[in-house]
């Protein structure tokens, strides 16, 4: 498996999962406040970027060993590991 594809991976599970965790804190327009939760504030958002750390990164890294298997194209292909910053820039915004 390259490198590169299991950083990148890597990365895009912690984001997602500290994403998960400051959702905790972003209250829904129409929820009351004062609502009686099952647990504070910060056990449901550990526990909610737990579960995605296991759940997708379990599955995630398994789908990442089975495509090098299959020898699927990585993520981020070599070729544009060697481009310039603004190259990738302007590639990604479009």
């Amino acid at each position: 498996m390259a490198q590169s594809s299991m950083r990148i991976y890597i990365v895009l599970i912690v984001v997602l999962a500290a994403l998960t965790a400051l959702n905790v804190y972003i209250s829904p327009l129409g929820i009351d406040e004062t609502s009686a939760l099952p647990a504070p504030l910060i056990v449901l958002a550990l526990v909610n970027a737990g579960v995605i750390l296991v759940v997708y990164g379990g599955l995630g890294w398994f789908g990442l060993k089975l495509a090098d298997k299959l020898d699927f194209t990585p993520i981020w292909p070599s070729q544009l590991l060697n481009i310039q910053p603004l190259q990738a820039w302007l590639l990604g915004s479009f």
